[in-house]
């Protein structure tokens, strides 16, 4: 059995004018009336190779305490 459900709405009646009322009545733009999508493909960024960071000089010597790195 063909069901249409809009919101809280529920359509058991199979023709095209209760499906086409059900949308009206939700809000939905008629066929022809919004203007199609002219949206592309985005375009792929380029990857750039990682480059190592090293923490400044003082940031190392200034780690102390049993969990700092060695």
């Amino acid at each position: 059995v063909p069901v249409l459900v809009v919101g809280q709405q529920v359509e058991m009646t199979i023709s095209a004018q209760s499906y086409d009322r059900a949308l009206d009545l939700a809000g939905y733009p008629r066929a022809g009336v919004a203007r199609p999508r002219n949206q592309g493909a985005p375009v792929p960024a380029e990857e750039k190779p990682a480059e190592a960071v090293k923490p400044p000089a003082e940031t190392q010597a200034a780690a102390r305490g049993p969990y700092a790195p060695r």
